[in-house]
């Protein structure tokens, strides 16, 4: 036993406080087993530059330690811990600490990927407002898991994040059974609106508002007319718009 491991096993609340910032890896193994140890001094060992893996995981392990939210998280994220011990902790984390890890780059694809299959299982329990913040941070396959989302403020969310590709609107704007709200939503939005495949998807989807399809309609050019004059649910409304102003195009 080192007098380092001896000396933090031993500390005082009060020497805690003021060590842990800066000891050495011995001295977070005693304070670790130091019998005054308080919640808030675990935050600091997992902080210290010094943490070892082995001593990440020895937190991880007590059931005790681990019913802190914060510990929880903080463990989960730093890069030294080992990836089975951050597994086991992960289905214990709360759906917006599920988001970091999904979206920390530094972080095991097998983590990441467990992050984001546990968000997906917890979608139909989130409220309105947490799907919209989570749709505006929500990483590609969390995006591809809420473009199913029939209310229109998460798809507006989902429209502003920067992670939102061009197919997952177009599956968004083609799909039959998508809301009227969502698909204005689509319509609206100054990123994909003007897209000409996203025009094609809205004015030929019979679900589109027809003001809103209508609107799609005059803003196309003659190859995107005559491309949904030749789409077969293209709505008889928008045919005959499509109709009418092919012709006042130039060849």
């Amino acid at each position: 036993m080192t007098d380092d491991y001896a000396a933090g096993r031993e500390a005082s609340v009060e020497v805690l406080n003021a060590a842990l910032r800066r000891a050495g890896t011995a001295y977070l193994d005693g304070a670790l087993a130091n019998a005054v140890l308080q919640p808030q001094h675990l935050l600091t060992i997992v902080r210290n530059p010094a943490i070892t893996p082995a001593l990440l995981q020895r937190v991880g392990r007590s059931p005790i330690w681990m019913r802190q939210n914060r510990l929880r998280i903080a463990l989960v994220l730093h890069q030294r811990t080992p990836t089975s011990t951050a597994l086991a902790l992960i289905s214990f984390l709360r759906w917006g600490d599920l988001a970091r890890v999904a979206g920390a780059p530094r972080l095991s694809g097998a983590l990441r990927q467990a992050a984001e299959k546990i968000l997906l299982l917890r979608l139909p329990e989130l409220e309105v407002g947490e799907r919209v913040t989570l749709a505006r941070i929500g990483t590609p396959a969390v995006i591809k898991g809420m473009r199913r989302d029939g209310n229109a403020l998460v798809v507006r969310a989902l429209l502003d994040n920067p992670r939102m590709q061009g197919d997952d609107v177009l599956s968004i704007a083609g799909r039959g059974d998508s809301p009227e709200g969502v698909l204005r939503a689509v319509a609206e939005n100054p990123r994909f609106a003007t897209r000409p495949e996203v025009q094609l998807a809205l004015a030929s989807n019979p679900r589109t508002p027809a003001p809103v399809a209508l609107r799609v309609v005059n803003a196309l050019d003659r190859p995107g007319l005559e491309t949904l004059m030749g789409v077969t649910n293209t709505p008889p409304l928008v045919r005959i718009a499509a109709e009418r102003r092919l012709p006042t195009l130039p060849l």
